[in-house]
């Protein structure tokens, strides 16, 4: 159905040229894409075909849901125009239509070019396994060549780079360099520009010099402001203003000559005050008329000092100095970019040998398809421009989550952007570590004009701020925490009026507010903070159930009561949510975790990994106990205590054979299981290994039973999937997964886990934030607000920055310790300023997901103590004006969200009860909207109780023999229980046997030739279309007949016995076929036979049952007298007699089903055609 569009999204719609659109969370932008997409079909004046325009989306789901929205749109207009022959050809254009992801696109623009790139027409994508190994063997034989080289650039870097495991130092920090370069569209630029900074005379004058100069006068005037505002505080207090305030006044003196040093960039000035600061210490207080503001004091002091001692880190040395490190290190640095480039194309060679590319290699070729660089200056080439004539436009959504290659895909597919319409919200950019660059939708955003109407076809930008998704109060919520968090300095980006959530969703109003605060106080208790913050979920979980009708129902409009599936539980990372989950299940809540990491962790996968690892090397104890202990083979500790007192000093799986051979059953069975199983990873791949485990010992089945069994049995089929995978690089027996496996454990990498959830079970949604993203929940819960920020990003040894270029820890030998350069200093505090942009954009994406509810979750040891220093550092500030924001300075020292949180509802209208806590006077900033803020002491958030068993009740007899009557009954039929109603006459044949009977070959005889039933086959074929009387003059000649006539193929015909075909014409059958009166060949029958014909065993009640039998016979030869049965048979047997005891049961059928439905049969008869031997069955006895 038609959308009522606003007037913002009208201009979207009908904005021509290059166009970016800003749509903020819940502003509808993919229902603006789908109209634009229906406007350009429906006008007939400007004609575009839907196969001229592309439209590029971030993920495969996102892309069939606008191919399927499209689709709907257009066929409601053609139902309203049902002879509009425009818009029926537009419906067949749809369906070949562009509409994909970048890979998708990038694809199969290099598959429809390939032979200009010099690729194989076979190529395929390498998944992440395959990548990974052919990296590692990459790696090592690179690096295995620079030592033979003998490089002294090359050594000079290890060198520097410390002794101390160099090789893993290095190649980390060329694989780290290689994976960010990848994401650049001309790497070899990047390295000349780093290159290039290296050889700049002064650091100081460089862009590292910049960067330490812009820090200091960000950080320096909010340290002396909070210095001064404590001032004001502390002369009411006599003892403070005299012990204290001399020591603040010398720090403000301090800060401020460090600020003017700054201001003049005179690096070495400010290295030597640098290293003479000292903050002296406070005078003895004793008693003060404020003992809680003398505490504050203290603490201010502490973390200004703390300030100062980051900062002079910064200015690690003098100029002199850093001017000798920095011509030391540029050799180096070459020799770094040289060694990512012999390893790039090593790996580029291993990929091509294996017809494989990943998804960066595809984006490269399909960039060198469309643009020709030279000097730094990009031109289309011929396929660019024929595209260029191709696609009428060029639309991109979620472009705030593209990276610098895929943007110059973009701009040289729209002829330079001409044709480009771009669709996204930077606010929600969170993929950093997909080297997604928010930098260019900013860029784009600065520099495009406001759209005009009067000048529809200029490059615009056209903001869409109105909020269809969530209530009022929570778009004034994330208005309010965003105004104050996100600057230009704090978020890259300022939170302006523009900017705001609109609230325009049609929502029945509820009676309390839908945004909460709750904050746990553990304070007074020696618990988690994680198990007392689920718990205060799960209160906030119960008491939302028990209130009535609270969600609302979209298409009834009116409100409905809770299900657990409408809550979702969001957290930054996936390290606590099992222990949510554990507290939330205690309460009695159904809780669900969706994590994709922590897969070779867990439970059931670890055992299957132990027990592949014996049965490779049963002499590694670990392992070897581990899948004992395990529910597979169910081993008690007590047992295992009791196998190794039988055999001290030798490996455990000795033990275990001398306990087997002791007479320990258990034992036995276990070491036979591992024999077997050694044998059989010598001869299949890993993936069929792990099947036959979960075949032999049920394990899928017994994980199923278990706690979270759908998602356990997944997870084990899933690791199946991985060990196949595994193959497609080469690693496909038993050895070479475990060493894949072992490389992943090694790096810290892990496998997604599988996923068993379903939409409509009833339970409560754990998930992390970024997995969250495009989804919207009846109530979201945001959780663990309480935990610090990573700063694991800026902890490596090796930095990389656009901008900044490269930088490097250092050891010295001498002094053996190691230290960061400038420029590596300079790339950390790049790195940080942008992490906290992002940390903020996740917020805002948690935030915005909820619909009725939004509910933020904290739990803090000493809330009184972090409020009072958070509005400590408020206090100085003034917050008159609605778009007033909190210091930037104090957005980026805060250690976690939770920091974030306390600080805007500390000067929200409705955070009264933190102010109070504070035991600061703050006066509140300007908001709408409300906020339910608790804080919750840990003594009203007790464990879930325990239930104690309840007295067993008397049994009742009369259910007792009603249970017994139906666990005894036995079913009339039984007999027929396995027996199907309709079978072939030589399924039954083979129940008869009862044998097994392998006809596949081993995997290490498929790649050639016919299999033994391949060849029958072919011979059978032969027999059923060939003209006897021509194959029993020149078989040969017919053989040629029947493949040019394509009743056999070439490998077919190869596979045939022409010498047994001519021992068949030259025998006695052939002179039977030849006098009978008539043949029928490949004769089929279908007939009703009673069940007791075929199976004499069964009851009398069974055996009258009807079976319906249905068959093929070889041929028929009707004779006067009768009907002769002739099967034909290839199989290699020793004698007649070995043929006729096989095949008696099938000949059996066929005699009693054609004496049925054909006439009377006289005879069966067998040919063999290897013993050239016709064999007379006897007739079963009438």
């Amino acid at each position: 159905m038609a959308v009522k569009l606003t007037e913002k999204q009208k201009d979207a719609v009908a904005a021509k040229g290059s166009v970016l659109v800003s749509a903020a969370a819940g502003s509808g932008k993919t229902a603006v894409l789908v109209e634009r997409v229906i406007s350009m079909l429906l006008d007939e004046i400007h004609p575009v075909r839907a196969d001229h325009l592309l439209i590029v989306t971030f993920t495969k789901a996102a892309a069939s849901e606008m191919r399927v929205r499209i689709a709907a749109r257009l066929n409601e207009e053609i139902k309203k125009q049902l002879n509009n022959l425009w818009l029926q050809k537009q419906r067949i254009w749809l369906s070949s239509a562009a509409i994909g992801t970048m890979d998708s696109f990038c694809m199969e623009l290099v598959r429809e070019h390939f032979e200009k790139l010099d690729l194989p027409m076979d190529f395929k994508a390498a998944d992440e396994q395959m990548l990974t190994q052919l990296k590692q063997t990459a790696l090592t034989q690179t690096l295995e060549r620079c030592y033979a080289k003998g490089d002294r650039e090359f050594f000079e870097l290890i060198e520097l780079m410390g002794a101390d495991d160099a090789d893993r130092n290095f190649t980390e920090a060329a694989l780290e360099l290689y994976d960010y370069m990848r994401s650049l569209p001309y790497p070899a630029e990047y390295a000349e520009h780093v290159i290039k900074l290296y050889e700049t005379e002064n650091p100081a004058d460089s862009v590292w010099g910049e960067t330490v100069y812009d820090t200091f006068e960000t950080e320096l005037p909010s340290m002396i402001n909070s210095l001064t505002a404590a001032v004001r505080d502390m002369e009411s207090d006599q003892v403070l203003s005299e012990k204290y305030i001399p020591a603040f006044a010398d720090d403000i003196a301090a800060l401020e000559e460090l600020l003017s040093l700054t201001e003049k960039k005179d690096w070495d000035a400010l290295y030597i005050r640098l290293r003479a600061l000292n903050f002296a210490p406070l005078g003895a207080a004793g008693k003060t008329e404020n003992p809680d503001l003398k505490e504050q004091m203290t603490e201010l002091r502490g973390t200004v000092k703390k300030q100062a001692t980051a900062l002079a880190g910064l200015v690690p040395a003098s100029l002199s100095e850093l001017k000798e490190e920095q011509a030391r290190l540029r050799p180096g640095i070459k020799a770094l970019f040289k060694f990512v480039g012999d390893f790039t194309k090593e790996l580029s060679a291993l990929k091509l040998e294996k017809r494989l590319m990943d998804f960066a290699d595809i984006e490269y070729a399909a960039l060198s398809l469309l643009v020709e660089r030279l000097d730094g200056i990009s031109r289309p080439t011929a396929v660019a421009k024929e595209l260029h004539a191709r696609y009428d436009e060029v639309l991109v959504d979620e472009y705030q989550d593209t990276n610098e290659l895929q943007n110059s895909i973009f701009e040289a597919l729209s002829d330079c952007g001409r044709k480009l319409f771009l669709v996204g919200d930077v606010k929600q950019s969170i993929y950093r570590f997909r080297q997604a660059n928010p930098a260019l939708f900013i860029g784009r955003r600065r520099l495009y004009p406001e759209y005009d109407r009067n000048r529809p076809s200029s490059p615009s930008c056209i903001v869409l701020g109105d909020n269809f998704r969530s209530r009022a109060d929570i778009c004034h919520a994330v208005n309010f925490f965003f105004t104050m968090l996100m600057t230009e300095q704090s978020g890259e980006m300022r939170y302006t009026r523009e900017e705001a959530l609109s609230p325009k969703g049609d929502f029945p109003p509820l009676p309390s507010p839908c945004v909460s605060i709750k904050i746990a106080d553990r304070q007074s208790s020696d618990e988690s903070g994680a198990a007392l913050e689920a718990r205060n979920i799960a209160r906030y979980i119960l008491k939302t159930m028990s209130e009535g009708p609270v969600i609302t129902d979209r298409e009834q409009k009116t409100l409905r009561p809770a299900r657990w599936r409408d809550f979702t539980i969001l957290m930054r990372s996936g390290t606590k949510m099992r222990q949510f989950q554990k507290e939330l299940k205690a309460a009695g809540i159904p809780a669900w975790v969706s994590l994709k990491d922590g897969f070779l962790r867990a439970q059931e996968v670890t055992a299957v990994l132990s027990l592949l690892q014996s049965i490779d090397n049963p002499l590694h104890d670990i392992p070897l106990i581990g899948v004992m202990r395990s529910p597979l083979f169910g081993f008690c500790e007590e047992e295992l205590a009791e196998i190794r007192l039988g055999a001290l000093g030798v490996p455990f799986y000795l033990a275990v054979s001398a306990a087997a051979e002791s007479g320990n059953d258990k034992c036995g069975r276990f070491t036979a299981f591992l024999s077997r199983f050694r044998q059989l990873a010598a001869t299949i791949t890993a993936d069929s290994l792990i099947g036959k485990i979960y075949d032999e010992t049920g394990y899928l089945s017994l994980v199923q039973a278990m706690d979270e069994g759908p998602q356990r049995r997944a997870n084990l089929l899933m690791l199946q999937s991985y060990a196949e995978k595994s193959g497609y690089a080469g690693e496909n027996r038993l050895g070479g997964f475990l060493r894949y496996i072992a490389r992943l454990k090694e790096s810290g990498k892990d496998l997604d886990a599988a996923s068993a959830m379903s939409e409509s079970d009833d339970v409560v949604r754990i998930m992390t934030i970024h997995r969250s993203k495009g989804l919207q929940f009846p109530v979201c819960i945001v959780a663990n607000l309480s935990a610090e920020f990573s700063r694991e990003e800026t902890r490596g040894p090796f930095l990389i920055s656009e901008k900044l270029g490269v930088g490097l820890t250092l050891q010295d030998d001498q002094l053996r310790r190691k230290y960061p350069t400038l420029q590596r200093l300079a790339i950390a505090r790049e790195k940080r300023l942008k992490s906290i942009s992002e940390e903020l954009r996740v917020l805002y994406v948690a935030m915005t997901r909820a619909q009725d509810r939004l509910m933020l979750s904290l739990c803090e040891k000493t809330p009184g103590k972090i409020l009072g220093k958070l509005a400590r550092r408020l206090e100085s500030e003034t917050f008159s004006g609605i778009d007033d924001a909190i210091e930037p300075s104090a957005v980026l020292s805060a250690q976690g969200y939770g920091e974030w949180i306390l600080s805007c509802a500390l000067l929200h209208p409705c955070g009264k009860i933190l102010r109070e806590n504070s035991g600061v006077s703050l006066t509140p900033a300007h908001a709408q909207g409300m906020l339910d803020i608790e804080v919750v002491p840990a003594r009203e958030l007790p464990a879930a109780e325990i239930r104690e068993k309840a007295d067993e009740p008397e049994p009742d007899e009369t259910l007792l023999s009603e249970i017994d009557q139906r666990l005894n009954y036995r079913y009339a039929y039984e007999d027929l229980i396995g027996i199907a109603s309709k079978q072939t006459a030589t399924e039954i044949a083979a129940a008869s046997r009862r044998e097994y009977s392998c006809t596949s070959r081993p995997a290490f005889l498929t790649k050639a030739g016919l299999t033994p039933a391949e060849r029958g086959t072919a011979l059978h074929q032969f027999m059923q279309f060939s003209d006897y009387s021509a194959a029993a003059e020149n078989p040969e000649k017919e053989l040629r007949r029947l493949t040019s006539s394509r009743f056999i193929t070439e490998e077919q015909a190869a596979g045939i016995d022409l010498s047994a075909v001519e021992s068949f014409f030259a025998g006695s059958l052939y002179k039977r076929i030849k006098a009978a009166r008539r043949i029928a060949r490949e004769h089929r029958f279908m007939v009703e036979l009673a069940a007791g014909e075929i199976y004499p065993s069964l009851t009398e009640l069974a055996a009258s049952e009807k079976i319906v039998v249905q068959g093929i016979v070889d041929l028929l030869i009707f004779e006067p007298d009768g009907i002769v049965i002739a099967d034909y048979k290839t199989d290699r047997v020793s004698s007649a007699q070995t043929l006729k005891e096989y095949y008696a049961p099938q000949l059996e059928v066929y005699a009693r089903a054609l004496g049925q439905s054909a006439g009377s049969v006289k005879e069966c008869l067998l040919y063999s055609f290897s013993l050239n031997e016709c064999v007379e069955v006897p007739l079963f006895d009438k």
